[in-house]
């Protein structure tokens, strides 16, 4: 049980960590278009910072299985990610468009889990 719980707190800070320099490339390579508040309404930098955050998800889902080895700490992890995210995403509900939080809450989940799947797979 301390190894699963273990391995969502590490999956949980690496998704974290991985966010807050995702949220900082995007501001270095779109300064425009973010205001001061993190507003944001341009398409492009919206579906590159969701494209890493995609990836994000699938590594820290990897990471959380590889510590975890086995059990339901990947489904925790992405069951965590998703209500943080649905907190997160709802209070800054008015800083982006719509399609771009569903978008965001939704992918969090499955691409979490994809990173677990993945790296439980045995190799051929």
């Amino acid at each position: 049980m301390g190894k699963a719980i273990g391995a969502v707190i590490v999956g949980f800070i690496v998704w974290s960590v991985l966010h807050f320099g995702n949220m900082t490339l995007v501001r270095a390579i779109f300064p425009d278009a973010i205001g001061e508040d993190g507003s944001c309404f341009e398409a492009v930098p919206l579906l590159v910072t969701l494209a890493i955050t995609l990836l994000q998800s699938v590594c820290a889902g990897a990471l959380c299985r590889l510590v975890a080895k086995r059990g339901k700490a990947p489904l925790a992890l992405a069951v965590l990610l998703t209500l943080v995210g649905i907190g997160v995403e709802g209070s800054m509900w008015h800083l982006a468009p719509a399609w771009y939080h569903i978008s965001f809450i939704v992918m969090l989940a499955p691409m979490t889990l994809i990173g677990a799947a993945v790296v439980t797979k045995k190799p051929a």
